[in-house]
């Protein structure tokens, strides 16, 4: 179904709040776009969050040539959508999720074959994986491209270490096949029992100690906790190791603004191997680079700067320590290791050994870093 162009750019803006609400992207991750006619696409901008996006905003795309209309320029991965729309014929919106299951379950590397009858009905007989391509690259494009060509009836695809694609008729059918998608990954995640295995090697976790999260105020810094909130002031002394943590990353760096203490149970989990978290995604890779460090603890003279240059650090058992320019950004950096702890957990269970390369990640990082930058400004 081709919807006129004020028809697109309104669904857009509704899918882009559907995937936010849905707890399928965080921010700016991801893109979607609907076919108006044979040579015209509609596309989200890049680096515009679905939070603050109107109609006006979406991008003009033309096929044929790549030339664009509008205020902003199109998502960085324009041509992967291109690509589906001129493969496809019968497909008219196509929606690219950085989704929690479905990209954890693409670090496999895998094409999954589908035997429910509701399943095959909405995405084909197999859910195919495309070979690993940087974001925003030509190998990546090319990854797709070729994925796609032998597997042209699948109206879905995963992407290693990034995402998956998910295409249909209209905003409707398609929305309805990403929640699918989904929740057939997480079926799979959890029949694996990523976190089990490795708690069967590693021990349980015991109950956290609480490290407290905090944020840079005019009056000195809050910390928060579960008994409570208190207010380190400038030139006051602090008592606990932990509460030194925090001290030290705003004196070490004016650009901190918030430090988050992240207990969630795929992060515990992952804390218990003593051993750093491999940048197993794009968006790990963006945020901290190379790997996630692991220390053995707060007492640790290592985890202010570690935390200052890594954007995260874990801690032995005890979760990790996420730290933000302000608490959206922490928030959406804390998503991202959650995200990164499930795919990383799950590539333990499976035994696979895939990471983004030192090259790749360190390139990733640093443009994200720009880019987020010019974004603030």
């Amino acid at each position: 179904m081709r919807y006129t162009e004020q028809q697109a750019r309104e669904k857009i803006v509704e899918t882009g709040l559907d995937l936010l609400h849905s707890g399928l992207t965080i921010r700016t991750w991801g893109n979607i776009s609907a076919r108006i006619d044979d040579d015209t696409i509609l596309i989200t901008p890049s680096g515009r969050g679905y939070d603050v996006l109107t109609p006006e905003d979406i991008t003009l795309l033309h096929l044929n040539d790549m030339s664009w209309e509008g205020k902003y320029k199109p998502s960085s991965e324009k041509k992967v959508h291109a690509e589906i729309y001129r493969q496809r014929t019968d497909v008219d919106y196509i929606i690219h999720t950085h989704q929690y299951m479905a990209s954890a379950v693409s670090i496999a590397g895998r094409d999954l074959v589908l035997w429910e009858e509701e399943h095959v009905k909405e995405l084909g007989n197999t859910v195919p994986c495309a070979g690993y391509g940087m974001s925003s690259t030509k190998m990546l494009e090319k990854a797709v491209a070729e994925c796609l060509k032998e597997n042209l009836t699948s109206n879905s695809m995963l992407m290693r270490a990034h995402g998956a694609l998910i295409f249909g008729e209209d905003k409707e059918q398609t929305m309805r096949r990403v929640l699918m998608l989904e929740q057939i990954m997480k079926d799979l995640y959890d029949k694996k029992d990523p976190e089990g295995i490795c708690r069967e090697k590693y021990g349980d976790a015991e109950a956290p100690e609480d490290l407290g999260s905090s944020i840079r105020t005019a009056r000195g810094i809050l910390i928060h906790k579960k008994t409570g909130e208190y207010l380190i002031k400038e030139n006051e002394r602090t008592q606990s190791v932990s509460d030194r943590t925090h001290w030290n990353v705003y004196h070490m760096s004016h650009e901190a603004g918030c430090v988050r203490h992240i207990t969630h149970p795929a992060v515990m989990t992952y804390s218990l191997m003593g051993k750093e978290m491999p940048a197993v995604l794009d968006d790990v890779a963006q945020i901290t680079g190379y790997s996630v460090p692991w220390v053995d603890g707060m007492d640790n003279p290592n985890v202010s700067r570690l935390l200052l240059k890594h954007h995260m650090v874990l801690i032995g058992g005890n979760g990790a320590l996420v730290m933000g320019p302000d608490e959206a950004e922490a928030e959406a950096r804390a998503q991202i290791l959650i995200k990164g702890a499930y795919t990383a957990l799950y590539q333990n269970a499976i035994g696979g050994d895939f990471r983004v390369s030192y090259l790749d990640a360190s390139l990733q990082k640093t443009f994200y870093e720009r880019k987020y930058s010019k974004l603030k400004e």
